[in-house]
């Protein structure tokens, strides 16, 4: 594994909200409804912020905001800008977008043709993820890999019990949420 990429952390907010200061730079993925609820603090100024908005939502229903070209491109150039630094990658729970992100970020840096050793890498970085599936699939576009990396995730998720928990609990959460009437 490559230095930069051992630079390179996935969190939830709350471990993130702890630890943010040892970071030379920092990605939050929140919710757009949320507002500012996941961001650094006001004393955070010295530390590199960059905050993308988009649902945790694993395909586009039409009625939410989810990851687009745009989002994945500016983590990317955010990364590159950093990349000899401390790099922290957080969303509310730290186990699908920014997983996700990462997974962008650590496939960017690979290069093509190492899809697989960048699932693998992430699942070191982050042993609980279920990769956004949006995210995924942009990644996977904007970096040009012609399906190999969405292959290289979906190998590596299918029997994965884990993943699957992740994945259904997700679905409850947003049926839920659509349910109430949003």
């Amino acid at each position: 594994m490559v230095k930069e990429i051992r630079l390179l952390t996935i969190l939830g907010f709350r471990e993130a909200s702890e630890a943010w200061s040892s970071f030379d730079a920092v990605i939050s993925i929140e919710d757009v409804e949320r507002g500012s609820k996941l961001r650094l603090p006001a004393d955070a100024e010295d530390t590199d912020h960059l905050v993308l908005q988009f649902h945790d939502l694993d395909y586009d229903d039409g009625r939410t905001v989810v990851c687009t070209r745009e989002h994945v491109q500016q983590a990317l150039d955010f990364a590159r800008k950093h990349e000899g630094g401390r790099l922290l990658l957080h969303c509310q729970a730290g186990k699908c977008r920014s997983p996700g992100i990462g997974l962008a970020i650590i496939a960017d840096r690979l290069g093509p043709g190492r899809e697989v050793e960048a699932v693998e890498t992430l699942m070191h970085i982050r042993e609980v993820a279920a990769v956004n599936l949006v995210v995924l699939h942009v990644t996977d576009e904007v970096l040009g890999r012609g399906g190999r990396l969405v292959k290289a995730w979906m190998d590596r998720e299918e029997g994965d019990e884990g993943i699957a928990r992740l994945r259904r609990i997700k679905q409850d959460s947003w049926e839920r949420f659509w349910a109430k009437g949003a």
